[in-house]
This record gives C-alpha cells, sequence and structure tokens, in this order.
C-alpha cells in the first residue's frame, strides 16, 4: 500500500484531484455568484427597460399634443385673439376636428390676456380683463409650456384619478414676441392608464408617477393593493433602494418634471436562486466523482498537446506560419491551436490591409498635388492677368498675382494631410476672387459661419476642386449672374460644410451631373475624405430647388 502512495502517477493524480476539487469549487461558486447576479441585473434590466419606454410612450403622446398646440398658436387666426369680434370659424374648424381625432383630448381652448376664450363648448373657468391676477392662468404661465396635472377647474389633483387632467399649453405670441395668451389642450388621464398598461411586470408589480414635489400624480391598480409601504420606501430611499424585496427603476419622462417609477418584485428570483443552489450542490457531488476517475488518465494525456503546441508556437518567432493539432489532442488544445491560426491570419489581412491604405494614401497624395496646379487654370489666370495689365487695370492685375501667390503656396506644400479650417476658406477665397475676376463677376459668392472654426481641422484642399466643378460646369454657362454660398456649422457628431450654388444643373444642360474634373474630382474628393476622416464621413451631391448642393460631412477634428 505504501509503494502505490509513492508513485508518481499517484501523486500527480492526488495533486490533479486536490486541485481540481478546489479550482471546480471555486467555479462553482463563481457560477452561483454570477448567475444570481445576472438574474438580478436581468430583472433590473428588464424594469429599466420597460420604464423607458413607457416613459418615452408618454413623451412622444404629449409632444405629438405640444406640436398640435404650437401649430394652432401659429395660427393667422390666433393673431386677433384679443379681438372679441372675431368669428375665429377656420380656428373652431380645427379644434373639432382635433378632438374629434383623438379619444384622449378632453378639451381644446384659447385664452388671450383680456380674458377672451375660444372653444366649441363652453369653458367654466373665471375670466377677467387682466388675466394675469387669475390664479389658473397663473399656472399656465408659470408651467413654461410643460405638461402638468390638476383637476378640470386646474386647482390639485384629486384622489379620484377620473376627475384630473393633463394639461398642455403653448404661448400664443405677437410679431414683436409679446404674449397675448395661450393655447390650452387637456387630456384625459385615461391616457396614462393605456399606455402604461403595456408595462408587464409581473403579478404583483406595479407602476406610479411622481411630480418635482414628490406628489403622487398617477398610480397603477396593483398599487391601490400592495404598493403603499413600497412607495413609503422608494421616497425615503429616494428612489434608489437598497436590499429590499424588490427591484425599481425610475425615469424622468421627457419635456416634463414627472418621474416615471417602476417596481417588480424579487420573488420568482428568490426561488430562482435556490433552485440554482441545488443544482450547484448536485453538480459538484457529481463533477467530483468523475473527476477522481479520470485524474489519472488526464495527467498523462493532457501534457503531450501543450508541450507539442508550445514547441511550434516558439517556431513562429522567427517565421509567421499556421499550426497542425495533433489528433489526440483535447478539444480545448484544438480550439487554441484554431484560433491561434485564426489570429494569423487576421495578422497577415491586418498587415495586408495596411499597406493597401498606405498605398492608397500616397496614391491620392500624387493625385492632389497633380490635380492643385491645374495648366489650364494657371494659363488663363496668367492671360488674364496680361490683359488687365494692357488695360491698365493694374490693381486688379495685383489682386489676382497676390492671389494665385498664395493659391501656389499651399497648393504646393504636400507635407501635411490636414490644415486649419480657416486655412483652406482662405484658400478657397484665393480661388474664388481670381476667378471673378477673370469672368468679369458674373457671380457672386459668400462665406457663412455658424460656428467658431478656428480651432477646427480638415482634410487639406476639399473645397477648391468642389467649387470648381461649379463653376466650371454650372455657372460658367448660366447666362444670367450666380451665386455661390459656402456654409460652416456642425452637429454633435459631424462637421458639416455646404457647397451651393444656382448654376444650371443636368437638367437645364441635359446631361449628367459631373463628378470629375481635371485629375482628380468628387470621387477622388470622397475617397480622400473617408481614408482621412473613416468610412461614415463622406461627400454627397444633390440638386433642389434650382439649386446644386454638395454636402461635406467631415470628422470634428480639433487637434492634428
Amino acid at each position: 500500500m505504501k509503494k502505490i502512495f509513492k508513485k508518481i502517477e499517484f501523486k500527480i493524480s492526488a495533486c490533479f484531484f486536490v486541485i481540481s476539487i478546489l479550482i471546480i469549487s471555486l467555479m462553482l461558486f463563481s457560477w452561483y455568484k454570477q448567475s444570481s447576479s445576472k438574474l438580478m441585473t436581468y430583472e433590473k434590466e428588464e424594469t429599466s427597460q420597460e420604464v423607458k419606454n413607457a416613459s418615452i410612450y408618454v413623451a412622444s403622446y404629449l409632444e405629438k399634443n405640444k406640436n398640435l398646440a404650437s401649430l394652432l398658436a401659429m395660427s393667422a387666426e390666433s393673431q386677433n385673439i384679443m379681438d372679441d369680434k372675431t368669428d375665429f370659424k377656420n380656428l373652431k374648424d380645427i379644434i373639432k376636428v382635433s378632438e374629434k381625432s383623438d379619444e384622449f383630448i378632453k378639451k381644446i381652448f384659447l385664452v388671450s390676456e383680456n380674458g377672451n376664450i375660444i372653444s366649441n363648448e363652453k369653458v367654466n373657468l373665471e375670466t377677467n380683463k387682466d388675466m394675469k391676477n387669475i390664479s389658473w392662468y397663473k399656472k399656465l404661465i408659470n408651467s413654461n409650456n410643460m405638461a402638468f396635472a390638476s383637476k378640470a377647474d386646474f386647482s390639485k389633483i384629486s384622489s379620484d384619478s377620473s376627475k384630473n387632467i393633463i394639461s398642455i399649453s403653448k404661448e400664443i405670441k405677437d410679431k414683436n414676441n409679446k404674449r397675448l395668451g395661450f393655447v390650452v389642450i387637456n387630456l384625459s388621464y385615461k391616457f396614462l392608464e393605456d399606455f402604461l398598461s403595456t408595462i408587464n411586470f409581473g403579478k404583483y408589480g406595479y407602476v406610479f408617477i411622481l411630480s418635482s414635489e414628490e406628489e403622487l400624480l398617477f398610480k397603477s391598480k396593483n398599487m391601490e393593493d400592495f404598493g403603499k409601504k413600497d412607495y413609503e420606501k422608494l421616497l425615503k430611499k429616494r428612489m434608489k433602494p437598497e436590499k429590499m424585496d424588490f427591484v425599481s427603476s425610475n425615469v424622468f419622462i421627457p419635456n416634463t418634471q414627472w418621474k416615471l417609477v417602476g417596481i417588480s418584485f424579487s420573488n420568482a428570483i428568490s426561488n430562482l436562486k435556490k433552485q440554482l443552489i441545488e443544482s450547484s450542490l448536485i453538480l459538484a457531488l457529481i463533477v467530483f466523482v468523475l473527476t477522481l476517475l479520470v485524474s489519472i488518465f488526464v495527467s498523462k494525456k493532457i501534457s503531450k498537446p501543450i508541450i507539442y503546441l508550445i514547441g511550434e508556437i516558439k517556431k513562429t518567432d522567427k517565421k509567421l506560419y499556421k499550426i497542425e493539432s495533433l489528433p489526440q489532442a483535447s478539444s480545448e488544445i484544438q480550439i487554441l491551436t484554431k484560433e491561434y491560426n485564426n489570429l494569423i491570419d487576421r495578422i497577415f489581412v491586418l498587415t495586408e490591409d495596411i499597406e493597401k491604405k498606405e498605398e492608397q494614401k500616397r496614391t491620392y497624395q500624387v493625385k492632389a498635388l497633380q490635380s492643385q496646379i491645374n495648366p489650364h487654370f494657371l494659363y488663363n489666370t496668367l492671360d488674364t492677368i496680361l490683359w488687365l495689365v494692357e488695360f491698365g487695370e493694374n490693381e486688379k492685375a495685383i489682386k489676382v498675382t497676390k492671389n494665385l501667390g498664395m493659391l501656389l503656396r499651399n497648393s504646393l506644400n504636400i507635407d501635411e494631410d490636414f490644415v486649419k479650417l480657416d486655412k483652406e476658406i482662405e484658400h478657397a477665397k484665393n480661388y474664388l476672387d481670381i476667378q471673378k475676376i477673370r469672368y468679369d463677376n458674373k457671380f457672386t459668392y459668400e462665406f457663412i459661419k455658424k460656428i467658431q472654426t478656428s480651432s477646427l481641422y480638415v482634410p487639406k484642399l476639399i473645397l477648391q476642386p468642389i467649387i470648381e466643378n461649379a463653376i466650371y460646369h454650372g455657372i460658367r454657362e448660366k447666362k444670367s449672374k450666380s451665386y455661390i454660398k459656402i456654409i460652416v456649422e456642425k452637429n454633435p457628431e459631424y462637421l458639416i460644410i455646404k457647397i451651393i450654388d444656382n448654376g444650371l444643373g443636368p437638367k437645364e444642360k441635359k446631361e449628367n451631373i459631373p463628378t470629375k474634373l481635371g485629375g482628380i474630382g468628387m470621387e477622388n474628393v470622397n475617397n480622400r475624405i473617408k481614408l482621412l476622416c473613416g468610412e461614415k464621413y463622406n461627400l454627397k451631391m444633390q440638386r433642389e430647388n434650382g439649386e446644386t448642393i454638395v454636402t461635406y460631412k467631415l470628422k470634428i477634428i480639433k487637434e492634428i
């Protein structure tokens, strides 16, 4: 018996068994913790998503009615609301159609600063010649055009939700931005019940809505039976429950001061945790027995494929190549070998892609350089300078010469891919000034900067080719005077530049919109933008209302 204990196979098996038991125990424990955590996380995410969806539904419906209120406030008849002699027929017809088209709209009316009320039905509210002193009118002023809850007379909400309304108001202003009154749309509380009834929080779950003062504005049916204590707990914890027997999520409803809260109980999670514990114990017992049986066999077999794999990987230090897996290797070793080979393939692909991009970059730089100094443009400009001098237009000749010099200096600098936006605009201005003199003021141009551009960078020489395209293919053949506008603006994701001209379009010229000019065209500029900024950035052209509009969507770059 002692000899058995001294055998290396026994010692390896014993060590392997003990280590396996420890590892498996830790894995089972970790699995249990992670599974429990995932269950809770899943429940929280489900609750949060349901609440977010419901808030979006409510916000969308409120936004739709805000748009309706804005439409009524901007109507021509609304401007005469202070005049009690106007019949407002068209306005009342619109109100009637709107009320009939939406079952949740209880009433729409307009009220002026001097107490005039426009509605298809009688409005039982206090009025006088100076509405600013009326309490319910003050509430409209203080609402800041945001939805609020009240009773039909705009007093404090009732515990009986059928008596409450949701009011949406919009100021009516004259041309001098002076308030003339309000458009008011009263909505039934039933729309909240219908919209929020889609939330599924289980048998005992519920939702409710709180105002900014934590006043209960709405509660679902389940809350009347199960939610009072939990509602009080949530308020004490300031909407962040910890170690409670339920899961909650809350979100502000957009364009309101309301908070939507959803509650789902964790009874089901507790039952699942118990089942996890039972399953873990059974699984652990089975694994322990199997580990004891296979430990001796595995200890002998596991080392050979690993040693082989390590040896093959070391050989790849000098040259990358794929490794062939041993037939007797375990599935884990085969998977590892396969993933290693996939990694080698990805390295080859990435290396090839990098080489292609570098080659493309060099090619575009050469094309850009070739196109920057257009021989025809240079010849025509020098010819323009010559006849300006001959006709005694010395100041214009000096200006063209100066602009040409600055244009050539910027064009010949090929050491940079990006330049400041202001520098790129200045380059375009020099080009436009030359062409404007050359074509005898056949067109005007204007740069409109809607943002601060001094710190922004763009790919070099992307404006001139498109402006040149507009002049040669749109403006040159047009008999009347034309214009070119360059507009610079941005949104949170893109820097937007638009080049707009009213030259001849493809229909007037009976030909397709040109896409190339000289050695570099719109497609080339578009490819350079994608290469330097990324695939989602691009250049697009469209014809609209007699104007050709070229739109750049560029990456917002503030530092190089």
